[in-house]
């Protein structure tokens, strides 16, 4: 039997159900080769040396070629890190609107790279589940041939119609299986580009001040992960309190002075006159 025998036989078994199932294999084949081309245009592979070739520059105080380096790098991590030198080199811009300037550009370079992502993750979930509904509706069948045969049973009819409800469960999980492999193995990719580029953008912010010097921008203020002046917490100091009232001098003669002979009681006041 040739191999297109095979696959009309295949059809012919597994029913409508494992026409769906080819054409999910051949559209999760289909996004797979085209995230794998993807991910080795934007050196995700191999791993991308631009952060750290950039970083050595900097270390060297070569600011110039760094952003060269950048610009003419054409990769996600390339225009995060061209995008965090410009927005470092804008004095306008407050450290919230900088930071904000910067995660736009890198939210940008992770949604083209989870592009497709959501359509293979679909792919490998629905597949078992298509393959069941076949194996259900092969099951229904077969009992139901096995009930028109009345009192003559023959089991080979109902051990075939088995099998053949099987196969659509078989062509499900055979899809099902590759699909959430090559789901997880480029979502790997995708979190170690997330986490190198937040490093490399950390460690470029650290050097905001020289960045902007070499700019001429001598009024860059500081970096967007410092709180702003307008945040910080007013300290009291002690020249602003008023101070202490000094005591007074002690007067040689009481504000409210009795007559020779009249006593005195308590706090200054005149005691009552007895009787």
């Amino acid at each position: 039997m040739s191999l297109a025998d095979s696959i009309g036989l295949l059809f012919d078994k597994g029913g409508f159900v494992m026409v769906l199932l080819m054409g999910l294999s051949v559209y999760s084949l289909a996004l797979i080769s085209l995230k794998a081309y993807q991910f080795y245009n934007a050196r995700l592979f191999g791993g991308n040396p631009i952060a750290d070739e950039v970083m050595l520059l900097l270390e060297a105080e070569e600011v110039t070629k760094a952003k060269r380096h950048a610009r003419n790098d054409a990769t996600p991590m390339g225009q995060v890190i061209a995008a965090t030198f410009a927005a470092i080199q804008k004095p306008d811009l407050t450290p919230a609107k900088r930071y904000a300037e910067i995660q736009r550009v890198g939210n940008a370079a992770l949604h083209n790279l989870e592009t497709h992502m959501k359509g293979l993750e679909m792919a490998s979930n629905i597949a078992p589940l298509l393959g069941l509904l076949g194996t259900v509706i092969g099951m229904v069948k077969a009992f139901a041939t096995l009930q028109g045969a009345g009192s003559r049973v023959d089991p080979s009819v109902l051990a075939g119609g088995i099998w053949e409800a099987l196969l659509t469960t078989a062509g499900g999980l055979m899809i099902a299986i590759p699909a959430m492999a090559a789901f997880y193995w480029l979502d790997g990719f995708i979190e170690r580009f997330r986490t190198q580029m937040r490093d490399v953008v950390t460690r470029i912010i650290e050097k905001d001040v020289m960045i902007a010097q070499h700019a001429g921008n001598t009024g860059v203020q500081a970096a967007p992960y410092s709180v702003p002046q307008s945040a910080a917490v007013e300290q009291p100091t002690y020249q602003s309190m008023p101070p202490l009232r000094q005591p007074q001098a002690q007067q040689s003669q009481p504000a409210h002075a009795q007559p020779v002979g009249q006593p005195v009681a308590a706090y200054g006041y005149p005691a009552r006159a007895a009787g």
